[in-house]
């Protein structure tokens, strides 16, 4: 139960990966890259989404900007250091980092004094959503018989698995205020440990990615409530948006580019190019569905306006949170 991501999968998705490597180029630099080698950052472990998109990215910059380019997986710190190393390298085009939404939660819990302000925004590359999942007996389905028993004092006092200090405790603090009354968000660690919890009837409800409740629902273990994105999700695109239930949140876990500060402009400028060449590259969007993400490309421009609203809502339902607690 803990492998939540099946070791069939990880052996599927590295072969896709490899076979795009062999792809003929569709668009590769007119001129060699400033460097000849380019170490991208993954502030996570090997065969997570952070390191199989990072892999992905590898065959597509290898093949469009002229340089190899090195996975480095560093986990050193919950991800700081990853994000250190880059903001401190030469503004040389040899060094990048993918990262998400966890590097605003380290920044605004205090973890990290780093934010995505002190690195070069490059482009968003694609998501995973999260959604609120709870066990195939309780006696809710919909959104908003959940509140209505909530309201009506039915349910007791539920208890929503999440991960204090990540994205998922931002999710859950957004879901308490919506529900007014009787939720409580507690620590129940990974997404392994949340299902187990769930399903263990330790918590009532739990923050789960798409990919892993699909698996469960199609076991008849869970029923999904809502999906935290104002559009459907490809893998399951029969379940609920939060929105739909009154519960106006977007936030899919997005996976972004970033480069140090300084980076010049051309080389700004020329991943831009070689990213938006790749998203519109079937090939490429297919391997991006095979490891269980969806596309979602933004330019440079774009990509900074996307973060400065991500930081936002992360930095008002930490302050809710907060505000929360203190009462």
């Amino acid at each position: 139960m803990r492998n939540i991501m099946s070791r069939r999968w990880i052996v599927a998705g590295s072969a896709s990966l490899a076979a795009s490597a062999a792809m003929p180029s569709q668009g590769r630099a007119q001129a060699g890259w400033p460097v000849s080698e380019i170490r991208l950052y993954v502030p996570a472990s090997p065969g997570g989404s952070t390191d199989l998109l990072a892999r992905l990215l590898k065959t597509v910059l290898d093949r469009e900007l002229g340089a190899t380019v090195v996975v480095v997986n560093q986990t050193a710190g919950g991800g700081t250091v990853a994000t250190e190393n880059v903001i401190q390298a030469k503004p040389d085009g040899g060094t990048l980092l993918v990262h998400h939404a966890l590097l605003h939660t380290t920044n605004l819990f205090g973890r990290s004094k780093n934010s995505y302000r002190n690195l070069e925004p490059l482009a968003t590359i694609s998501e995973v959503n999260n959604l609120l999942a709870t066990r195939a007996d309780a006696p809710f389905s919909t959104m908003a018989q959940l509140k209505a028993s909530l309201a009506a004092g039915g349910a007791g006092r539920l208890r929503l698995a999440s991960q204090l200090g990540g994205t998922t405790q931002v999710l859950g603090q957004a879901v308490a205020r919506w529900a007014g009354t009787g939720l409580r968000v507690v620590d129940a660690g990974s997404e392994a440990d949340r299902i187990a919890a769930l399903l263990g009837k330790q918590v009532d409800l739990a923050l789960l990615t798409v990919s892993t409740a699909k698996q469960y629902e199609r076991s008849g273990d869970v029923k999904v409530l809502a999906l935290f994105n104002r559009q459907p999700d490809p893998i399951a695109p029969e379940w609920p948006t939060a929105a739909s239930a009154g519960l106006d949140v977007h936030f899919p876990l997005t996976f972004t580019l970033y480069g140090p500060p300084g980076l010049p402009a051309d080389l700004v400028g020329r991943v831009d190019a070689a990213l938006a060449r790749a998203a519109k590259d079937p090939a490429v969007a297919a391997q991006i569905a095979q490891i269980q993400q969806s596309p979602s490309h933004r330019d440079a421009a774009a990509t900074r306006r996307y973060l400065d609203g991500e930081f936002a809502f992360v930095a008002e339902m930490i302050r809710a949170g907060q505000a929360g607690q203190g009462g």
